[in-house]
């Protein structure tokens, strides 16, 4: 089977879902403080009750991009259900 070439954009869709703190409360946090640079596993979560300001939300499977400084390489698959940074891409 030979590889076709595609454009990001024709096989993925930017998810821009966001959510006030007051919406969220209960889900799972992730900032980019959670994101190991270079590897997918997630370093850990905090909690949305935390949080101050708009957020933006995810479901499991989706895949979690840092795009502050995307040199670092930030990139998860979500494992669960709930909101992140808005500088993380959600796709």
């Amino acid at each position: 089977m030979a590889w076709e070439t595609k454009f990001f954009g024709d096989c993925a869709e930017l998810i821009r879902d966001t959510v006030q703190p007051s919406e969220a409360l209960g889900l799972p946090y992730i900032g980019l403080e959670h994101i190991s640079q270079g590897q997918l596993p997630l370093l850990g979560f905090g909690k949305s009750d935390d949080v101050i300001s708009a957020k933006s939300k995810f479901l499991k499977g989706d895949i979690l991009f840092g795009k502050l400084r995307p040199y670092f390489r930030k990139v998860i698959i979500a494992p669960f259900d709930g909101v992140c940074s808005t500088d993380i891409w959600v796709v």
